[in-house]
């Protein structure tokens, strides 16, 4: 009993103490976990087996992606012209961060509206807390994406240009598997491939589409000089 006495004071202190350390054994769980978590998103891009803390690492990471991506783009894209546009106040890099940070907002947002909007549509409890899941989750691929389309970027703005159609395709794929919750579950190859022929399709029929309404506004516009030249001589003949 003497000894309960003696212990019992030296105990108290020793069970409220580690209240901070838990926060950090968290974070470094969160971190530790994330590339399992991220290998998991092959077979489940919408992050069902995801916590909180790794869903939190995964939309920070997002963030990172997103402005080194623009920052390399712009960079890449507008090269010399840079220096020009600092002579009228336009600071690329400033930029590239809002836009960066713009991107991640919508890619973010999107996805967690739309579960948001199923969770009501179906009547059920609302749930922030796998809305914010899921939407970290899906946020991870296109990041991934976009910021190769940023290195390469800087090497070739073609190649570059494909990666960020890929990415925006993959995005919208990943968001209409979240609308059609009633598609068979496909792994995340499967959302690449049909991504990645989607992209190119889409970036084919731009560069033609561009290239005719081009020529056609080229033929245009010659035909109408020419025109005019012709009625100009015709006046002053």
């Amino acid at each position: 009993q003497a000894q309960q006495q003696y212990q019992q004071p030296y105990q108290q202190p020793r069970q409220a103490a580690p209240a901070g350390s838990d926060v950090g054994k968290a974070v470094g769980d969160a971190f530790k976990s994330t590339p399992n978590a991220a290998k998991g998103l092959l077979n489940d891009p919408m992050g069902v087996h995801v916590n909180l803390p790794t869903a939190l690492v995964f939309l920070g990471s997002g963030l990172v992606l997103y402005v080194l991506s623009c920052v390399m783009i712009l960079g890449g894209l507008l090269g010399p012209a840079k220096e020009a546009l600092s002579y009228i106040g336009v600071n690329v890099t400033g930029t590239s961060f809002w836009l960066g940070f713009l991107v991640w907002l919508i890619s973010t947002l999107v996805p967690f509206l739309i579960v948001l909007l199923t969770q009501v549509l179906k009547k059920e409890q609302v749930n922030c807390q796998k809305a914010l899941i899921t939407a970290s989750s899906v946020n991870v691929c296109p990041a991934v994406i976009a910021f190769v389309g940023g290195l390469f970027a800087l090497i070739s703005a073609t190649i570059g240009g494909i990666f960020v159609a890929l990415a925006v395709v993959t995005a919208a794929v990943l968001n209409a598997k979240l609308l059609f919750a009633g598609m068979k579950k496909d792994n995340l190859v499967t959302i690449l491939v049909v991504s990645l022929v989607l992209a190119v399709v889409l970036l084919l029929s731009y560069l033609v589409i561009y290239k005719v309404l081009e020529s056609m506004l080229v033929s245009a516009m010659g035909g109408l000089i020419g025109g005019l030249g012709n009625s100009l001589n015709g006046l002053f003949s």
